[in-house]
Parts: C-alpha cells; sequence; structure tokens
C-alpha cells in the first residue's frame, strides 16, 4: 500500500530510498480505532503534535506519563 500511494502522489518510485510514513498517513493505526473515542483522542493529539510520540527509552518514560494522565 505505501509503495502504491507514493508512486501516485510522486509518479515515480525511488529504489533505496528510505520514505518515512505513519499515523498522519495513514498507514498506521488500529483497525478498531474507531470505536473508543479515547484512542480517536489519541490519534488527532499526535497528527496535531500535541502529544510526540517516543523514538528511545527517556523519551517514552515522560511520553507513558503524559498518556496517562489524559
Amino acid at each position: 500500500m505505501i509503495t502504491s500511494e507514493y508512486i501516485k502522489n510522486n509518479n515515480v518510485w525511488e529504489g533505496g530510498k528510505v520514505i518515512q510514513m505513519g499515523l498522519r498517513d495513514g498507514v498506521v493505526g488500529l483497525s478498531n480505532a474507531n470505536e473508543f473515542e479515547y484512542i480517536r483522542v489519541l490519534e488527532r493529539k499526535i497528527i496535531d503534535k500535541e502529544i510526540i510520540v517516543p523514538c528511545n527509552q527517556e523519551g517514552y518514560e515522560i511520553f507513558i506519563k503524559q498518556i496517562l494522565k489524559l
């Protein structure tokens, strides 16, 4: 899916190129997220950069504390 979306949006495929996509791009999420308002709120906050998803252990610990306060 990511490959076809990339080609559709860019009209070309560049082999060997790393493409980072995530929640904002619609390629990550839970299949049943619409059933849970809490999950939808979290997704929106991540997309809007109100919540920054961590990339290391220290960031993860801060992230979990933020999530538990919501």
